[in-house]
This record gives C-alpha cells, structure tokens and sequence, in this order.
C-alpha cells in the first residue's frame, strides 16, 4: 500500500499466500506471524531502552496511568 496524505495511491499484493496450494496472495491476505511477533517486540523495546525512552524496571503506570491494576 502506498499513500499519502491519507489518499490511497497504489493497493497491489503479490505472490502466493498458500505456495502448497497456490493460493495468490491478496492486498487483504492474512498472515500468521505466531511467535515471531515476540522478536519484533524484543527488538522494539531494546532499541526504546537504548534510546533511554523506557527502561527495562520501569512500571506500567508511567506509560499508561489509566491502566487498571
């Protein structure tokens, strides 16, 4: 997906969703990514602590004070 402005410029999807199958992959095609997520996350927060934006002890509070105990 390409935009800009909030005006959808270019929707275009390619390849195959299900190669087995040969399935083509579709611009609203969904993905189980499973535990893969975990890694991304990892990675994200490490590069946050690194930037000295959250630290590694701090609590859930102090980024969200409305959140329920």
């Amino acid at each position: 997906m390409l935009a800009k402005r909030g005006r959808l410029l270019l929707e275009v999807a390619y390849g195959e969703a299900v190669r087995e199958r040969h399935l083509p992959n579709r611009t609203d095609t969904r993905f189980n990514l499973g535990s893969i997520n975990k890694i991304f996350t990892e990675l994200a927060i490490a590069q946050l602590v690194q930037q000295n934006k959250v630290g590694l002890d701090d609590r859930i509070e102090r980024y969200l004070p409305d959140y329920p105990n």
